[in-house]
C-alpha cells in the first residue's frame, strides 16, 4: 500500500521552509530529484503537475483523466527510485487557492481523487495555518513586488477590501471541518505556525509524513518564511518588478486558456512574448505614474489587527474548541 500526503499550504505559512529544509530529507517527496536533491524542473515537477490539472484559480474544474495519468506517473517514479516506501508526499501552498465558484475547490477534488483514482493507499492532508492578520500583511509584503504605490496607506485600504472579497478563505474552522469530514480527523495533521519554533510542532510532522531521516532538533532556530519581517507588527516592501508582475499574470491567463501539455515548445515561446508585452506594459505605467507614495514597509496597526481579529471572532472560537487551545493568545 502506498499512502500520498498532500501539504495543501496556505502560503506564508512555512510552505517554502517544508518544501525546501524538510520534504527532501527523506527520499518519496514528489518535488526534489532522488539523485541530486535538486528541485525538479517545472517538465517533472509533480506537484506542479498535480497543481496545472486541479480546479485552483483561474480554473474551475479538475482535470481528472489528466489525475489518473498522474497517478500512474508518480507509482512508476516511486518504483524506479523508491520501491521500499509506503508514503509519497506533495507539497504546494496553492492547492488552498479559490476559483470563481468555490472557496475551497481542492477539498471536493481530492476528496474525488481518493475515492476514485487513487486506489494504491489513502490520500492524508498536512495543513499549516496562521494568526489571519499576520498572514495577511505577510502576504501583502510577499506581493509588494507588483504593487507600483506598495504604501502603509494602500494597505490601509487593501485590508478591508480583502477582508471583503477574499476573507472567508481563511475561516479555517471550515476547512478543517470539511477535511475532517472528507478524509477523516486520523488522516488530517493540521499545525500553527505559531509554534513553528516548539519541538511538537517538527515532531508532528515527522510522524504524520513518516519523515524517517529528518530530525526535528534541526529546525529549533527557524523562522519559517518571515524574511520580509523587520520588526514587531513591521513588515519590509519590495521594490516594484514589472518583470516578476508580467510573469504571474502571463502565467495565469495561459493556464486559462492553453493546458501545458498541449505543444510545450510553442507554449513556452507565447509565454515568453506576453511577458515582454506585459512587462513594458507595466513599466510604462509605473514610471507614468506618481510614485512618490511609496513606502519602505508598513505596519500591522492596532486598529488593522482588531478590525482583522473583529471580522474572524466567531471562526476563531470554533477553532480555538477544535484544536482545544486558546488560540486568542496567539493573534487568532
Amino acid at each position: 500500500m502506498t499512502d500520498i500526503i498532500f501539504h495543501i499550504g496556505f502560503a506564508k505559512c512555512a510552505s517554502t521552509t517544508l518544501q525546501k529544509a524538510v520534504f527532501p530529507s527523506d527520499p518519496g517527496y514528489l518535488g526534489t530529484d532522488p539523485k541530486t536533491g535538486k528541485e525538479i524542473k517545472s517538465r517533472i515537477n509533480y506537484a506542479e503537475l498535480f497543481q496545472n490539472l486541479s480546479p485552483i484559480g483561474v480554473k474551475i474544474a479538475g482535470n481528472f483523466k489528466q489525475a489518473e495519468k498522474w497517478k500512474h506517473a508518480v507509482l512508476e517514479y516511486k518504483k524506479r527510485h523508491a520501491p521500499h516506501l509506503n508514503r509519497l508526499i506533495v507539497s504546494s501552498e496553492f492547492f488552498t487557492q479559490k476559483n470563481k465558484l468555490r472557496d475551497r475547490p481542492m477539498i471536493q477534488f481530492l476528496k474525488r481523487f481518493n475515492e476514485d483514482i487513487w486506489d494504491s493507499g489513502s490520500v492524508k492532508i498536512v495543513l499549516v495555518i496562521r494568526n489571519q492578520a499576520e498572514k495577511i500583511i505577510s502576504t501583502y509584503a510577499q506581493d509588494s513586488n507588483t504593487k507600483p504605490h506598495a504604501s502603509q496607506a494602500d494597505f490601509d485600504e487593501y485590508v478591508p477590501r480583502y477582508l471583503k472579497k477574499q476573507g472567508s478563505l481563511m475561516d479555517y474552522s471550515i476547512w478543517i471541518e470539511e477535511l475532517q469530514d472528507a478524509f477523516g480527523k486520523d488522516r488530517v495533521q493540521v499545525l500553527l505556525m505559531e509554534d513553528i519554533g516548539e519541538i511538537e510542532f517538527w515532531s508532528k510532522l515527522k510522524s504524520f509524513c513518516d519523515l524517517k531521516e529528518f530530525e526535528p532538533e534541526s529546525m529549533l532556530d527557524t523562522d519559517g518564511d518571515n524574511v520580509k519581517r523587520i520588526g514587531k507588527n513591521r513588515w519590509s516592501i519590495q521594490p516594484f518588478d514589472s518583470e516578476f508582475k508580467a510573469n504571474v499574470w502571463s502565467h495565469n491567463l495561459l493556464r486559462l486558456v492553453w493546458p501545458h501539455h498541449v505543444k510545450k515548445g510553442l507554449r513556452e515561446s507565447a509565454r515568453q512574448s506576453l511577458i515582454k508585452m506585459f512587462a513594458n506594459y507595466y513599466e510604462s505605467n509605473y514610471y507614468s505614474s506618481n510614485t512618490e507614495s511609496r513606502e519602505g514597509q508598513i505596519s500591522l496597526t492596532d486598529g488593522l489587527q482588531e478590525q482583522i481579529k473583529t471580522y474572524y471572532s466567531y471562526s476563531n472560537r470554533r477553532l480555538s474548541e477544535m484544536l482545544d487551545r486558546d488560540l486568542s493568545k496567539l493573534g487568532y
